[in-house]
């Protein structure tokens, strides 16, 4: 990625013919590397409006990076032809609630994270827009399949499906389930996203949560109703899991 204290990258001589994929996922947003480098901000001059400093120093610093990349490719001419994603792996606690990390838990702020996709005007003909439906990184890659033409062949619910539908296609519903990388906690998203409930089988107990769309979330209460309904989701869609990964099932 570029450097910005160096300014963008030297143009090409001319667009290139043809198409080109570039990813890059930087670790220095990473509240484990950040500790690793003593857990203090990149630019102690700077205030950040009450953000966790350390954090928000390798933000702006990402962000500057970014957008010297944007740049680049306004100056390349290249922006009215390139699909851009900007996203995250996850997100971190940093103090919410007392939490911090990421590695054993899959809280609002952990599973909530950015998802900025410029998509050029020639790929949206005929598109569906919704920025209030539930996304999932798996949805990533359908999507782009979808853009650049190419059918996609697995429909199964628990694989992504595209964010940018041709209008009238039909969608196959997505489960909301969610496991953390690192133990068994599992947690079910409904309501578009609106509802988490976790299961917890690292420290035996059940959480719930209120997701807005705007501002932090809200811990509620795991009544009788949201304990059946919740255990029961994650038991269907693990079941589906199993049988698509051909897991024997344990008495």
């Amino acid at each position: 990625m570029p450097n910005p204290q160096r300014g963008s990258p030297k143009q090409p001589q001319q667009s290139p013919q043809w198409p080109l994929f570039v990813y890059t996922q930087p670790q220095d947003i990473h509240i484990a590397r950040i500790a690793r480098e003593g857990g203090s901000s990149i630019d102690s001059t700077r205030s950040y409006g009450g953000f966790h400093a350390p954090y928000a120093s390798r933000i702006m610093r990402m962000d500057q990076c970014f957008g010297a990349f944007v740049d680049f490719l306004h100056d390349a001419r290249l922006w009215d032809d390139s699909i851009v994603i900007l996203t995250a792996d996850h997100g971190d606690s940093l103090g919410e609630g007392g939490r911090w990390g990421h590695a054993y838990t899959i809280y609002p702020e952990v599973i909530r994270i950015p998802l900025i996709v410029h998509v050029p005007q020639q790929f949206l003909n005929g598109r569906v827009i919704d920025l209030n439906r539930l996304a999932f990184s798996t949805d990533l890659t359908p999507t782009l399949y979808d853009l650049l033409g190419h059918e996609l062949t697995e429909t199964s619910p628990l694989f992504g499906r595209s964010l940018l539908p041709l209008r009238g296609q039909t969608q196959t519903p997505k489960t909301g389930l969610i496991v953390s990388s690192y133990g068994p906690v599992f947690g079910w998203l409904s309501h578009q996203g609106r509802s988490l409930f976790i299961a917890d089988a690292i420290n035996y107990r059940e959480e719930s949560f209120r997701i807005p769309l705007e501002g932090p979330a809200v811990a509620e209460e795991v009544t009788d109703d949201v304990h059946r309904s919740g255990r029961a989701a994650i038991k269907e869609a693990t079941r589906m899991l199993d049988t698509y990964y051909r897991v024997p099932l344990r008495r």
